[in-house]
């Protein structure tokens, strides 16, 4: 079909991969209706955009997805190799098994590599369907035909192949056996065979009046497409017909209904149903073994990523041990020049190290994160792990490198500064240190890969959600007011609690606050209508300003707040910081 057909929408359909939408009718395999979580475990999906870990060699990619999409019941690690090795012929890259993938248009493999590598990253699964989205599309004649000699292998060795094609050409598209075309809006015009160079299918349309026929040697796809209203007629004009209806009222209609009825009858009975033990084809500990030994070997293969936290690490111990050198002395030796200062400046000084160790590598794994995030994406779409095991795993590959960074911190830090010639306090200062870091990062990774929550797909996008609020009126929208220890709902017109007294918040164990009898209501709704910001106000005092009780209450704040004179001055105050504090967002 041509563009907005809803070629790749029925795809992703079918193959269970759309999650929002209403979908309607049934989707059966062996004559039952399927179940997601089951048929994500028996079909393959090749996407249209090839993403994969770039710092892995060909052979590693496939045996990765190959060992997690295999049950290890049914299929043990010698038969896994061997059907890595039948499938590296398929997609006819033996050559290449043992180079790095590399990033697009960089380094490693082409584009129409990365294609086939994306084939056989879903062949090695051994799916009984695989569905692919524009496998061509972005590549020139001689990469296609490569590409599609490739599909070509996948359908002889007794597989299903689906794919969505757009404006292929006349060697491509008769490579195909069944053809499904649709117009704009997903309305089937034509369900049937191609035949012999596409013979089948141009006897179907030059059946109908009004249709062009066809030259010789022209392309039939771009002639189907033109006489259909599918695309802009260039060459031929476009049939006064409506095809979708023509072909709901056709014979081949009422012939591909029978023989599907036919076919999902005798599938019930001749086959089982599709059923899984559980979700993922492996057990835990073989996802965190798979996971540990690619992640292993990714970070060892990413030396810009390493060598630069090393080399920050040892550039930023120097100056800190110059800009502290020998600030630990007179605390050490108990010098009477020794004074609080000198404490604290030490007490910061290491506390400086673990901030810096711990944000400096977390800064530095946000964009690895972000370029395997889209393959976590496609991985557990497959069901290939838990997400849990790729947390661990590339939590548990950082660990060496932190190690490595925090021993050449507490190295040259440690004798610079002057702290105590002491083992057991060297070695004390390095496990702190180790841990913080460790911690730190493994807490960013988990809660990227472990999370629930689909983060956004755009990192500027992710970096704006992971950004504190810039004022303390925006923590007032969570609803948790710590200081008067009381939610705090903002919706509704009734929604105005009162205050707890200092008496009852003492006898509920919480920390005496400054009286505020004088206080009956808080602010109680927080409106926005033509887009002006109002602050309804209930039963306030005329010298309290609710909005920065509020403020210290978010902030944790213990100070009574800040009376003023005049109600008028107050409720001013109120709307000009409400509209700079929520429109500045």
């Amino acid at each position: 079909g041509g563009s907005g057909a809803g070629k790749t929408t029925l795809m992703d359909v079918v193959a269970g991969r759309k999650t929002i939408g209403t979908i309607r009718g049934e989707i059966l395999a062996n004559g039952r209706k399927v179940d997601p979580n089951v048929w994500s475990r028996v079909v393959g999906y090749v996407e249209q955009l090839d993403v994969h870990s770039p710092c892995i060699t060909v052979y590693e990619t496939l045996h990765f997805a190959g060992r997690l999409r295999l049950s290890e019941k049914d299929v043990s690690d010698e038969e896994c190799l061997a059907l890595v090795e039948e499938t590296i012929s398929i997609i006819e890259l033996g050559n290449l098994r043992n180079l790095v993938v590399g990033f697009p248009g960089a380094d490693g493999l082409s584009i129409e590599q990365r294609k086939r590598l994306s084939i056989g990253v879903e062949l090695v699964g051994n799916p009984s369907v695989l569905f692919m989205d524009e496998p061509t599309s972005g590549l020139d004649a001689r990469a296609a035909a490569i590409v599609m000699r490739a599909v070509r292998n996948v359908a002889n060795s007794n597989r299903t192949v689906t794919v969505t094609i757009h404006q292929p050409s006349t060697e491509i598209f008769e490579a195909f056996d069944q053809l499904v075309l649709l117009q704009r809006g997903g309305r089937l015009t034509y369900f049937g065979p191609l035949g012999e160079h596409s013979s089948a299918l141009i006897e179907y349309l030059e059946g109908y009046p009004g249709v062009s026929k066809i030259k010789p040697g022209y392309n039939p796809a771009t002639w189907m497409l033109e006489v259909t209203g599918g695309s802009m007629a260039t060459t031929f004009k476009a049939a006064d017909l409506d095809f979708p209806d023509e072909y709901a009222s056709s014979t081949l209609k009422v012939q591909n209904d029978k023989e599907g009825a036919d076919i999902a009858a005798q599938s019930a009975e001749s086959s089982g149903e599709l059923t899984i033990e559980s979700r993922y084809a492996t057990s835990f500990s073989t996802q965190c073994k798979m996971t540990l030994k690619k992640y292993f070997a990714f970070y060892w293969r990413a030396p810009h990523y390493n060598l630069t936290r090393i080399v920050m690490t040892l550039i930023i111990a120097v100056l800190y041990g110059l800009v502290y050198l020998n600030a630990a002395k007179p605390v050490r030796d108990g010098s009477e020049s020794a004074n609080q200062g000198d404490v604290q400046n030490v007490l910061g000084l290491m506390f400086s190290l673990a901030i810096f160790n711990g944000m400096f590598n977390c800064m530095t794994v946000m964009p690895l994160i972000f370029g395997e995030r889209t393959v976590f994406y496609r991985q557990k779409a497959a069901s290939m792990f838990n997400p849990q095991a790729l947390a661990l795993a590339q939590g548990a590959a950082e660990l060496p490198y932190l190690l490595v960074q925090a021993v050449i911190m507490v190295v040259i830090v440690y004798w610079m500064v002057g702290f105590q010639l002491s083992a057991w306090k060297y070695g004390l200062v390095l496990v702190v240190l180790v841990v913080l870091v460790v911690l730190v990062v493994v807490a960013v990774v988990a809660i990227v890969y472990g999370s629930r929550r689909r983060w956004p797909a755009h990192p500027s996008s992710l970096a704006r959600s992971l950004t504190p609020p810039p004022s303390p009126q925006v923590l007032l929208l969570s609803a948790d007011v710590r200081t008067v220890h009381h939610p705090l709902h903002l919706s509704g017109a009734d929604a105005g609690h009162r205050v707890p007294q200092p008496a009852a918040r003492a006898a509920a164990g919480g920390v005496p606050q400054p009286d505020v009898d004088h206080i009956q209501r808080v602010p109680r709704a927080v409106s926005a209508n033509a887009g002006r910001l109002a602050v309804d106000v209930a039963d306030q005092s005329d010298d309290v300003d609710p909005l920065r009780l509020w403020r210290h209450a978010a902030c944790g704040q213990r100070r009574a707040p800040r009376r003023l004179g005049s109600r008028r001055r107050q409720l001013d105050g109120h709307r000009r910081r409400l509209r700079a504090g929520v429109l500045g967002i």
